[in-house]
């Protein structure tokens, strides 16, 4: 049995009634709120002087600043290439280990960039096989290779420190 489905009648007000906008936050939860509602909670947080400008008598432009990361006192940000400083120690014949900043594709064409040791062995035809770890391992790596050192003195010819 199918039901008929008449139309509403018009409204008498001045406009079509107002859309509710969804809200999304990180918790994933609804929060639903008119669009008016966040207009003027917009409103109260951009004009506390009632949305004049003293000199002009007109409407406060937005201008935002310049970045200018260059007066810092204190860099904290270890992982900045500026911190990384390129260098390359030849171990043998066939392999290298370099410390440089490497850039790596992620998804929607995103790229980011991580400080890195990076080991290259030359393979037959003059081709290089590159193997990338996390410079934040490198005292780890130092810490293992002193135990393998330290449990065989007959290859080293004595105990490292």
């Amino acid at each position: 049995m199918k039901r008929k489905v008449t139309p509403s009648k018009p409204s008498t007000s001045a406009g079509p009634p107002p859309k509710k906008k969804v809200i999304k936050h990180q918790s994933e939860e609804r929060v639903t709120a008119e669009p008016s509602a966040l207009q003027n909670l917009q409103e109260q947080k951009e004009d506390d002087d009632g949305g004049k400008n003293e000199k002009t008598g007109g409407k406060k432009k937005s201008e935002l600043k310049d970045w200018n990361s260059s007066k810092c006192d204190f860099d904290l940000f270890i992982e900045s290439p500026t911190n990384i400083i390129n260098r390359r120690c030849k171990i043998s014949n066939n392999l290298i280990v370099a410390c440089k900043m490497i850039t790596q594709n992620e998804v929607k064409g995103l790229q980011s960039d991580f400080p890195a040791l990076v080991f290259s062995r030359k393979t037959n035809g003059d081709k290089v096989f590159e193997f990338t770890v996390d410079l934040k391992l490198t005292d780890r790596l130092i810490q293992a290779m002193r135990y393998i050192m330290a449990e065989n003195p007959t290859f080293f010819g004595k105990k490292a420190n």
